[in-house]
């Protein structure tokens, strides 16, 4: 089940009511919501599915599409673990397959275009511009890929050695704030 959570005034961190109701199994582990508002993005980690809601009044939500967060077959294990929604593509990357599915959009519902490979275990990625990095955590290295250089190809660029890397935050410098 996904629920609304409330920040009341004081800050306490109150349970809201239910927006949708899950498949049994879906687990999920990240949620991202369209531009404008209609449309969430559910990305089920022990289920490996990636769920479309549309959301309506009261932003009650219903179930419009499921389909596996994936293009290529798993052959192995397949754990989700980060959704990024940016203009009309969604990214996707699960661990143990090392991959980055990137989905396009077509009426808000997400159809797989094509897969980046990463390094082991990606565990988080961030997107800036025509590069994409990815937080490889069991090859201990954090990974640029160029987006440009074949539309969504993802060529490796440079590969940074970073001890079990968990998390991309990209700041613009001397500025504090992310480009």
């Amino acid at each position: 089940m996904v629920r609304r959570l409330q920040i009341r005034p004081n800050g306490v961190l109150a349970e809201g009511e239910p927006v949708v109701v899950l498949p049994a199994g879906t687990g999920p582990r990240q949620i991202r919501v369209s531009a404008d508002q209609r449309t969430a993005y559910v990305l089920g980690e022990l289920s490996g599915e990636l769920i479309t809601v549309a959301l309506g009044p009261l932003r009650l939500g219903a179930i419009v599409n499921r389909r596996p967060a994936w293009l290529s077959d798993p052959s192995g294990p397949n754990l989700p673990a980060r959704l990024l929604a940016v203009g009309d593509r969604l990214y996707v990357s699960r661990r143990g397959l090392d991959r980055i599915t990137v989905f396009g959009l077509k009426n808000d519902v997400p159809t797989p275009l094509t897969e980046i490979e990463t390094g082991t275990w990606p565990r988080h990625f961030a997107l800036s511009g025509r590069w994409l990095y990815t937080a490889d955590q069991l090859d201990d290295q954090m990974t640029v890929h160029d987006l440009r250089s074949s539309r969504d190809s993802g060529q490796i660029s440079l590969h940074i050695p970073i001890w079990r890397p968990t998390c991309v935050l990209l700041v613009a410098l001397g500025s504090g704030r992310p480009p």
